[in-house]
């Protein structure tokens, strides 16, 4: 226990604590040369030019010292400042008919966007590179954009100090399928794909799963419902999983599907066991395909999550992670 504490540099700079015991261990006050002294802090200068820093313990905490705004340290980032990116509020990228798009800012910063067309084929990544060769393209957003076709929008904040931020990129995709899905068990909102319609938006997931594109389910199963919108025939039901086994994604044990006319009773058609080992740290992307000839309206997949993580993984105990992408039938 140091009741008092000497540090010399270019002064002398010492440190009393008055009263302290193993039971008044709290600051009730504090005093600097002799004067009344409640900020939190000392600063390096202080320390340096030398005094005299005295508290007063008590066994009974003192909620007022130290606590007023003035008296608690700021800190704060004045060199190399960047502009903060902008950011859009819809979620899903998938939509029918039209959609309208809001763009944000932070701080009241102005942005500006270019509308392309959508190409599923384009870079996942931009930088300011584009702002600065093609600035004569920039539109400045003022209202909400409204969209009725598949479309790119790259888009930045700008502030007049700071600069333009990074580019951000976000896609819309038109679609006219009849296909609807119906989400049994919610995903992750760490890990959306896009949205709602991700699993059938037509867009296929890369083995990189941080761009994004995939589903994440978090100790769960996962459990869909697809409507063709009609009866019809198909012969394959398709659903395309990841395992990246070194962040805690596993393969379905299995997946059941099963096929219903009137979406309330469904029969079994059949189930795809998993034969990718569970002990491949490989990323790896698996189309998981039932054939079977089969007249329905809907169908139902579930995938079984891997379940808690073994022993001989860093994870341990943990629950795992299911990652889906792309649902379709033929």
């Amino acid at each position: 226990m140091i009741k008092q504490l000497s540090i010399s540099k270019t002064g002398k700079f010492v440190i009393t604590s008055n009263g302290l015991s193993d039971d008044n261990y709290y600051i009730q006050k504090a005093k600097m040369n002799g004067e009344k002294y409640s900020k939190s802090y000392i600063t390096f200068d202080q320390i340096t030019n030398g005094g005299n820093l005295e508290f007063y313990m008590d066994s009974i905490p003192n909620i007022h010292w130290g606590t007023d705004d003035a008296d608690v340290p700021v800190t704060s980032i004045e060199d190399f400042l960047i502009t903060a990116n902008p950011y859009s509020s819809r979620v899903n990228r998938v939509y029918r008919d039209s959609v309208i798009i809001d763009l944000n800012s932070v701080d009241g910063n102005e942005v500006y966007y270019t509308l392309e067309t959508w190409n599923p084929e384009i870079e996942k990544s931009e930088n300011i590179d584009f702002i600065m060769n093609n600035e004569d393209e920039l539109k400045k957003y003022s209202e909400p954009l409204l969209i009725n076709d598949s479309k790119l929008i790259k888009y930045a904040s700008y502030n007049k100090k700071t600069g333009y931020s990074h580019v951000e990129m976000s896609e819309y995709i038109s679609t006219s399928q009849k296909m609807k899905i119906d989400l049994l068990t919610k995903y992750s909102p760490q890990y959306t794909g896009g949205g709602d319609f991700a699993l059938i938006d037509n867009v296929r997931g890369e083995n990189n799963f941080r761009l994004g594109e995939w589903q994440g389910y978090y100790d769960t199963d996962v459990k869909v419902v697809l409507d063709l919108g009609e009866e019809t025939s198909i012969s394959e039901v398709h659903s395309e999983f990841l395992q990246d086994i070194g962040s805690w994604i596993w393969m379905p044990k299995e997946i059941l599907i099963e096929s219903s006319n009137d979406g309330i009773n469904f029969n079994e058609c059949g189930i795809i066991e998993n034969k990718i080992a569970s002990d491949n740290y490989d990323s790896i992307i698996q189309d998981y395909v039932l054939k079977k000839n089969i007249d329905c309206r809907y169908v139902k997949i579930t995938a079984i999550n891997f379940g808690s993580i073994p022993a001989w993984h860093v994870g341990a105990g943990n629950p795992s992670w299911l990652f889906v992408d792309e649902i379709w039938v033929e």
